[in-house]
């Protein structure tokens, strides 16, 4: 994850305060029984943590929450015209959304492949 608004005055004043932010979806923690920092599973897979490590020996990062869903629903909401259908000016935006979605869902497939024909998503 790349920082991409400074909320210091130049980056020299960041350096030794905060480490790379990073992001994960706590459902890969669901196994454990945990979202991956001691909460519970999260329901939602498509909820998204984004953690920053500040300096320091702890470890309880402040930790961000946000669902991928929701953000696409925002962003379709927001976007639509009467009718519900996105507005002429913002679809080619959202054909590269889809069709960058449906690689990730290949993407996926290919790599539950390995536990046979259950392990595939009903899409």
């Amino acid at each position: 994850m790349r920082l991409i608004s400074r909320p210091f005055d130049n980056e020299e004043n960041i350096t030794g305060i905060m480490r790379e932010a990073y992001a994960y979806f706590p459902i890969e923690w669901g196994f454990a029984g945990s979202d991956g920092i001691a909460g519970d599973v999260v329901v939602d897979p498509l909820t998204v943590y984004v953690r920053v490590p500040f300096d320091g020996e702890d470890c309880e990062y402040p930790t961000w929450a946000f669902s991928l869903n929701e953000l696409i629903e925002d962003a379709i909401d927001g976007s639509t015209i009467l009718g519900g259908a996105v507005g002429e000016e913002h679809a080619p935006d959202f054909i590269r959304l889809r069709n960058g979605l449906n690689k990730l869902v290949k993407r996926i497939d290919t790599a539950l492949s390995v536990c046979g024909p259950e392990g595939k998503a009903d899409v």
